[in-house]
């Protein structure tokens, strides 16, 4: 299952590390949509494999209910970063967001 980005229509490429550059992989495109929960709901339904980030099915592969299977094929990891205007002293607001992320999205605590 594919991601199309709404922006310009184009297929998200998945991260799949290149043995020999010159040849693409040819995934198939059984779905495809703009919605992650769609995907996770179709994996989990059992029609098809998708790319989805960790944060998105973390815990599904916790219980069991999706197993990730080209962990060994994967070239890349994404990034995800946390901005917001520099000041002297950091909002409450802020800190608890922060924190917040720092424990679901990445799974450690903040300093």
């Amino acid at each position: 299952m594919h991601y199309r980005f709404p922006s310009n229509g184009k297929l998200e490429t998945w991260p799949l590390r290149q043995e020999h550059p010159e040849q693409a992989y040819d995934i198939p495109i059984s779905m495809v949509c703009n919605h992650v929960e769609t995907r996770v709901c179709f994996a989990l339904n059992h029609r098809g494999i998708t790319c989805l980030p960790d944060p998105n099915v973390g815990r599904e592969l916790a219980d069991g209910s999706l197993v990730s299977v080209l962990d060994d094929f994967m070239e890349r990891r994404g990034s995800f970063y946390l901005l917001w205007p520099s000041g002297r002293q950091m909002p409450p607001k802020l800190r608890v967001f922060i924190d917040f992320m720092l424990a679901r999205v990445f799974n450690r605590t903040g300093s």
